[in-house]
């Protein structure tokens, strides 16, 4: 829409927020659009081999994901309006108007961050599994099985994996096979590493894998269950018991939670005086990074 200093990336520009007290907001929450590529691919079979009493059964599962996707916080801007603009500063408490405020072109705030490119992992699961279902008589099934999964940890896409070890002096933990992590994967990294380069280590100087958590090798997920019918046919008493693991999601080490490549900045005009801050150039020029202030862990 033609404001200076958001919209970063023309790729993915959409309208900004604007944010109005008491009224509804315009525009979409700042992390439009969103644009996702994910690819699973599967490999499995099974076997089911009857003797006697027993019905036995194995397989497997090879289980590969690709998940690719853009997200950020507020790259395409936001600006609220609270009315503090046109309040009389004698009774603030009963003057001022949000709209007041937009229709002169003068936000009380307004916020901007990285633009969104793309993040994600990939990995592969190896599962496999024995159960049987034995008949033990007439009126009871038990059923007995065992899976063993390996689901490991998903690599970051150009190595965005990161985690945060509030032991280390260091506490930011970013995905590299050497000392050195590539600020080119995400616009803007190299403002987040000049800021905050002293709290950022990569998983090789930390002596972590390149997923940066260790992985679980010992996801074994029994399973077992049963079929009674104790007083004939009209009643089945049913039962079982299982260990069951969840694979990662993307909502924590592969999302935008981390610095160097997620940064955002909210700069508060001043006011009680003609605002030198207007929609017009609300940021005056000043290069993206240089109102953030100290970290907030949270």
């Amino acid at each position: 829409v033609g404001l200076p200093g958001i919209n970063l990336n023309d790729a993915t520009s959409a309208f900004p927020q604007f944010t109005f007290q008491n009224i509804r907001n315009l525009g979409q929450n700042g992390n439009q659009p969103l644009i996702t590529n994910q690819n699973d691919f599967q490999i499995f079979d099974n076997v089911t081999w009857i003797k006697g009493p027993h019905i036995l059964k194995f397989g497997g599962r090879v289980y590969r994901r690709n998940i690719l996707f853009t997200d950020a916080r507020t790259h395409n801007g936001s600006y609220g309006f609270t009315g503090v603009m046109t309040q009389n500063p004698a009774a603030a408490a009963s003057t001022g108007d949000a709209f007041a405020d937009f229709l002169l072109g003068f936000p009380a705030n307004s916020g901007r961050s990285n633009p969104a490119t793309w993040w994600g992992g990939y990995g592969t699961y190896w599962h496999g599994f024995v159960q049987d279902d034995l008949k033990v008589s007439n009126s009871l099934t038990i059923n007995l099985g065992v899976r063993y999964e390996f689901t490991p940890w998903l690599t970051g896409y150009r190595n965005q994996a990161a985690a945060f070890d509030p032991t280390r002096a260091k506490s930011i933990i970013v995905s590299s096979e050497t000392d050195t992590i590539d600020l080119s994967s995400q616009r803007l990294a190299d403002v987040g590493y000049a800021l905050f380069g002293d709290l950022i280590q990569t998983s090789s100087q930390a002596g972590l894998p390149l997923n940066i958590t260790k992985n679980d090798t010992k996801q074994i997920a029994p399973r077992l269950g049963f079929a009674w019918r104790p007083f004939g046919d009209r009643t089945v008493v049913r039962g079982g018991y299982g260990t069951f693991y969840e694979a990662e999601g993307t909502s924590g080490r592969l999302n935008f939670n981390f610095l160097p490549f997620s940064l955002s900045e909210t700069v508060t005009a001043a006011v009680n005086n003609v605002p030198p801050r207007t929609l017009a150039d609300f940021y005056q020029g000043v290069p993206f990074g240089t109102a953030v202030g100290t970290v907030g862990w949270i």
